[in-house]
């Protein structure tokens, strides 16, 4: 990270969210370079970006922001890695962070967001269903995302049921047969394509943008939406395409 990312970051922390021309006269960044500075954070999964005009920028929480940085380090240095969480348990990076984060001058009500790179996008997941109390909804078509060996979301929903959540899966093919941990969720086989989403206890959804599974990670794009009326609306079609799904024989 650069010299202008860190100062934008630092005042998106304390903020929440600014356009570009606002973080160029805080940080004092030139505004010819403010622009770049802000897609490099966010295409690397720092911050989120909500369209409208002007754009607007949005600081993560930094428990979110920091843990697939450390993730990566991990597998590389594991050494370095250790010192680090080592630091957060007297205070450190995310704790310091997380800090500014929550003394912003302007509190914030988001309401929708873009998530752009399979990567921030499996982050988001892990996060949303981490923090989901009562019901999961899943409507998916090929799952290849989910039974990805390179990630654990399968296993987070296994262990959401096992808190007596309700995890409720859609879809297109059998998710089963390629992961034995979806098993303990309700599953249903549609005979359609259907749109991908998810939504999380009737107030929030991430809707995919795409469904085409050579989609490259960095092409790969969700809009995150919290609003329990529209969570309502794809909740009852949801619903209706379960009607007419067929149970999966497990």
């Amino acid at each position: 990270m650069n010299t202008y990312e860190a100062k934008a970051l630092n005042v998106l922390l304390q903020h929440g969210t600014l356009t570009p021309a606002e973080i160029s006269v805080y940080t004092k960044i030139p505004k010819a370079r403010t622009y770049d500075t802000l897609e490099g954070l966010f295409m690397r999964g720092f911050i989120l970006k909500k369209k409208g005009r002007p754009v607007k920028y949005i600081a993560k929480d930094p428990e979110t922001m920091i843990a697939p940085v450390i993730e990566k380090m991990d597998a590389i240095h594991n050494s370095k890695v250790q010192t680090i969480k080592n630091q957060e348990k007297s205070g450190g990076l995310i704790s310091k962070l997380k800090q500014l984060f929550e003394q912003r001058t302007t509190k914030q009500n988001l309401t929708s967001y873009e998530i752009f790179g399979r990567s921030n996008i499996l982050s988001f997941l892990k996060t949303a269903i981490t923090g989901t109390k009562k019901e999961i909804l899943v409507s998916y078509n090929s799952a290849i995302d989910i039974m990805s060996a390179k990630n654990d979301i399968s296993a987070l929903l296994s262990s959401a049921i096992s808190k007596e959540i309700s995890v409720k899966f859609l879809t297109y093919t059998n998710p089963c047969a390629l992961n034995p941990n979806l098993k303990e969720c309700e599953v249903k086989v549609y005979p359609k394509q259907l749109v991908r989403f998810w939504i999380f206890d009737k107030t929030k959804i991430l809707l995919y943008l795409n469904d085409n599974p050579a989609t490259k990670e960095n092409e790969e794009a969700c809009i995150f939406i919290e609003s329990p009326i529209i969570a309502a609306f794809l909740g009852e079609i949801f619903g209706l395409l379960s009607k007419e799904a067929i149970p999966l024989t497990k």
